[in-house]
């Protein structure tokens, strides 16, 4: 028994056969195409994208000489402050010292005034 195919069988199958290859075809065009844009994707990112990373790594190196300078402000600052209490002990102190000694002083001027006034030598 012979088997003719006739023109629809052959167009069927045909078909069939297209639409497994433009299947086939349009998914491994994908991948080509997707492996193709990732690389020049990832080209033009290095390329665009280098510079900045420079340019960063320039900046982290100045924020951490920032850095440095503001931890030996913070030493300079405490040791003022240390500083000008000290001084500010010192002043309370003389002031102390100053007072009781003027008052001292105060006390002798009224005893000589006193005296001088008893001794008739100032007007009363």
């Amino acid at each position: 028994m012979k088997m003719t195919l006739t023109r629809d069988d052959l167009q069927a199958i045909s078909d069939i056969f297209d639409a497994r290859f433009d299947e086939k075809f349009d998914k491994k065009l994908d991948e080509v195409i997707e492996k193709k844009l990732d690389k020049k994707l990832d080209e033009k990112f290095e390329r665009e994208f280098a510079p900045m990373k420079e340019d960063i790594r320039i900046m982290k190196g100045d924020i951490q000489d920032l850095k440095g300078s503001v931890d030996l402000l913070n030493v300079r600052v405490s040791r003022n402050t240390r500083k000008l209490r000290q001084l500010d002990l010192s002043v309370r102190h003389l002031e102390y010292i100053s007072d009781k000694r003027f008052a001292r002083l105060q006390d002798g001027m009224d005893t000589v005034e006193a005296i001088l006034k008893m001794n008739h030598m100032i007007p009363c």
